[in-house]
């Protein structure tokens, strides 16, 4: 199983890849994977979920986006690192530089 959970630009409904917060890679999925793509289906469920009325494209079941803000992915992260109890994501150091007023993608994918 292969689970990727990424940032990508937000430009009329097409974005350009940024960087990952959460990947298997070649390795497989681990808890944080895991974890973070749950919590990311959370977010976007229709009925009761935190952002469900955020804008949002999907090809199936398997591959979203959400449209969000900087401040939306932090607490993406934050929900994460809660459910694991420790640091989670990967590239967070580009998070932080991210611009305040800007849209991006939080793109959920698993194969």
């Amino acid at each position: 199983m292969y689970i990727d959970v990424s940032i990508e630009t937000w430009h009329k409904n097409t974005g350009t890849h940024l960087f990952y917060l959460y990947t298997t890679g070649n390795h497989g999925a681990d808890r944080f994977e895991i974890d973070a793509f749950r919590v990311f289906k959370e977010l976007i469920n229709n009925e009761n979920g935190l952002w469900k009325d955020k804008q949002f494209k999907s090809i199936d079941n398997s591959w979203g986006a959400v449209k969000v803000t900087k401040s939306d992915i932090i607490d993406f992260i934050e929900k994460v690192n809660k459910e694991i109890r420790g640091d989670s994501a990967d590239n967070m150091e580009k998070v932080v530089v991210l611009d305040d007023d800007k849209y991006y993608a939080l793109v959920g994918c698993e194969s």
